[in-house]
């Protein structure tokens, strides 16, 4: 039932359903994870009642489950939101990817889903936007990645991490804290460039955060808040590549099993 063998993301939304990005576009499980019997085959589709899921490549890192109901995703036009109704049915709603009407659309090179239900999109002409709950379209800053430096290019990968701090991960392998100040994007850098993209970053159970990248391997850094200043900092605990024993300098993502390793 998948429409592709390449496939870039899954995760799970909040009713059970498992949604899978593909270069060839979007299906979704026929059913909750939670009603498949032991050893039952997942099957999929991509066609639920009279909604029919995207039939484009998705994005890398612009998969994301949203708390409530439903998932966000990006293509090379579009952030698209699915949604599960009360009725069971399939809605879909999209939004042309571009910081303004002036703008032509670009395509979407990273999506985040905050506390509250706020989505924050890097897309690949360096415009940062945010789409909230009950304004609707887009909103934000056409030049944004301008403020991360100029070699950042894009924002290729967002993480919202405990305490609801945004992380924005850059082309040059930078690291920045993004917020809404007013009407201003304010921007922090926390670990400089190295030349090296950002593949993904992940938060373990413990708290520690990695960060990913194509060449050089994975950090892996301890975050610190500042309670009284609103300073967040992160504390380079070690990086891991080929001479410490994985197979490769690229690595796309780290993540934490219920053991913790």
């Amino acid at each position: 039932g998948l429409p592709g063998e390449g496939v870039r993301n899954a995760v799970q939304d909040s009713q059970g359903y498992l949604w899978v990005a593909s270069d060839n576009g979007m299906a979704v499980s026929r059913k909750s994870l939670r009603d498949y019997l032991p050893g039952e085959r997942i099957s999929f589709t991509s066609m639920v009642g009279k909604t029919e899921l995207l039939k484009e490549s998705v994005s890398e890192n612009t998969l994301s489950a949203h708390r409530d109901n439903g998932v966000w995703l990006g293509s090379q036009e579009l952030i698209i939101r699915y949604q599960w109704e009360k009725s069971g049915e399939l809605s879909a709603e999209s939004f042309s990817a571009r910081a303004n009407l002036e703008k032509s659309t670009s395509t979407v090179t990273s999506l985040a889903v905050k506390q509250g239900g706020v989505v924050w999109s890097g897309l690949a002409d360096g415009s940062i936007v945010r789409i909230v709950p009950g304004e609707g379209g887009l909103k934000g800053w056409k030049d944004g990645a301008k403020l991360l430096g100029e070699r950042c290019e894009a924002v290729v990968h967002l993480l919202e991490v405990r305490g609801g701090v945004l992380l924005a991960g850059c082309k040059n392998g930078a690291v920045w804290r993004l917020e809404k100040k007013g009407p201003s994007l304010k921007a922090a850098l926390l670990y400089p460039p190295n030349g090296a993209p950002v593949t993904q970053m992940s938060q373990e159970r413990s708290g520690f955060i990695w960060v990913s990248r194509r060449k050089g391997g994975t950090a892996r850094f301890q975050p610190n808040m500042s309670q009284r200043q609103g300073i967040f900092r992160l504390e380079l605990i070690g990086t891991y590549n080929r001479q410490r024993g994985l197979p490769s300098d690229w690595v796309n993502k780290v993540v934490d099993d219920a053991e913790g390793n």
